[in-house]
């Protein structure tokens, strides 16, 4: 059995996690427009590339984002409500996130347009997701 304050601490934790990736993907795929990515472009802080990659992004993988933040943020809930639930919104998630980064990296080659460190970012973000999964797996067998 987990210590109740540390699954507490995790499991918030992980809703906020879910939460800065909702607001993320409504930001970048619904409110942001062309001329904040020229801006960020203009300031040096992105890549006219990776501007022109996203702007690239299909309806598909907008869908897929927004899917993976919804059962991202319902994971973190569940967790404190269902961690049946849980379980299967954070491996619906991670499934997402597979996805998402396979064509990201693999098929759109995302790595040649944004820096080392954000690669660095996917990949812990890429943990974080597996994490989710086993911590709601052993919350839901507790």
């Amino acid at each position: 059995m987990l210590n109740q304050t540390l699954t507490w601490v995790v499991s918030g934790i992980l809703v906020l996690w879910g939460t800065a990736y909702l607001w993320l993907v409504t930001f970048a795929f619904f409110l942001a427009t062309p001329e904040h990515w020229a801006k960020l472009v203009g300031e040096g802080r992105i890549r006219p590339e990776y501007a022109d990659y996203i702007a690239a992004i299909p309806q598909w993988v907008i869908v897929a984002s927004v899917l993976t933040a919804v059962t991202r943020f319902g994971g973190g809930v569940a967790l404190f409500l269902q961690p049946s639930w849980a379980f299967f919104l954070y491996s619906l998630s991670f499934a997402l996130t597979l996805v998402i980064m396979f064509r990201a990296f693999v098929f759109a080659g995302v790595a040649s347009v944004i820096p080392n460190s954000q690669i660095a970012v996917e990949a812990l973000f890429l943990v974080l997701s597996a994490f989710a999964v086993f911590f709601a797996f052993f919350l839901s067998r507790a």
